[in-house]
C-alpha cells in the first residue's frame, strides 16, 4: 500500500485540470442560488469529464457527463416538487447504467455508478438532513475512485465536499434541536 503512494504520478496538465475543477466545484458550493449552482455544475462536470477521461477513468467520465445533463435538467424544473420525480430518478439510474457498464474494467468502476445513484436520490427525492447524508455517502464512493486513479483534484474536492456535507448535517441537526427546544419553551 505504501508503495502505491510512493509512485505518485507527476503533476501534469490533467492534474492541473483536476485542480481547476476542484476550485470551481468548491466555489460553486458557496453559491446561494440553486439555479446558479446547477449552471456552474454543468460547466464543472464538463471539466471533470475531460479529467477522468484523460486519466483513463472512463466510468467516472461517463458518470460526470450524465451529471452535467442532470444539472441541466434541474435548471428546467425543480424535480422534487413534481409527481414525475421518481420517473426522472429511474431514468437517471438507467442512463448511468447504460453509459457506465460498457466501460467497466474492474470492481472499483462500480464506485462512481453507486455514487451517482445516491447523489441523484439526494437531488430528486430527499432534502434537508436526509439529502445531505445520502449525498455525503455517495461522495465516499467518489473518494475511493479518485484515490484509485490518483486524481489529486478528485481527492481534494471529494474530501472538501464530504467535510462540507458533514458540517452542514451538523448545522442542520443543531438548528432542528434549537427549533425543538424553542417550541417546548
Amino acid at each position: 500500500m505504501l508503495q502505491y503512494f510512493l509512485n505518485l504520478p507527476p503533476f501534469d496538465f490533467n492534474q492541473a485540470l483536476g485542480l481547476v475543477a476542484t476550485v470551481a466545484w468548491i466555489w460553486s458550493m458557496s453559491l446561494k442560488s440553486d439555479r446558479r449552482l446547477n449552471q456552474s455544475w454543468v460547466f464543472v462536470n464538463a471539466i471533470w469529464c475531460v479529467h477522468w477521461a484523460l486519466l483513463g477513468g472512463w466510468v467516472g467520465a461517463a458518470n460526470v457527463f450524465v451529471n452535467a445533463i442532470r444539472s441541466a435538467l434541474y435548471l428546467v424544473r425543480d424535480w422534487k416538487t413534481t409527481k414525475y420525480k421518481w420517473h426522472m430518478m429511474l431514468g437517471l439510474v438507467v442512463a448511468y447504467s447504460l453509459v457506465s457498464f460498457p466501460f467497466m474494467k474492474d470492481e472499483l468502476d462500480i464506485l462512481p455508478v453507486l455514487a451517482s445513484y445516491t447523489s441523484s436520490l439526494a437531488f430528486f427525492i430527499f432534502s434537508g438532513v436526509r439529502g445531505r447524508v445520502v449525498l455525503t455517502l455517495g461522495h465516499i464512493g467518489w473518494l475511493f475512485y479518485a484515490i484509485a486513479h490518483l486524481s489529486y483534484g478528485g481527492i481534494i474536492s471529494t474530501l472538501a465536499v464530504i467535510g462540507i456535507g458533514m458540517t452542514t448535517i451538523y448545522r442542520l441537526l443543531k438548528d432542528k434541536e434549537k427549533a425543538r427546544l424553542a417550541a417546548q419553551a
